[in-house]
């Protein structure tokens, strides 16, 4: 739980204590990811649990601990751009 809560505040761009759909969308393109809008947004609403607008640790914690590690990285796959 330590190290979720540190990749939670390394996601957490300002500091805030939130991610907001901005920090997201951002920190997925910096580590390579091109999620079309449609799928950060999609993303964004299953996270942020309590349709609050931002992201808070626990629901990030609780949704990356029920995430299927293969069904995850198949998306992530199809996505990911390596530059070819």
């Amino acid at each position: 739980k330590d190290k979720l809560q540190t990749f939670f505040r390394f996601l957490d761009v300002d500091g805030s204590g939130e991610i907001d759909h901005d920090e997201l969308s951002a920190v997925l393109a910096q580590i390579g990811f091109q999620f079309p809008e449609a799928d950060v947004d999609m993303l964004f609403r299953k996270i942020d649990d309590d349709s609050s607008g931002t992201i808070e640790c626990d629901e990030f914690i609780t949704w990356w601990e029920g995430l299927n590690f293969f069904n995850a990285l198949e998306y992530g796959s199809r996505h990911f751009d390596d530059g070819n």
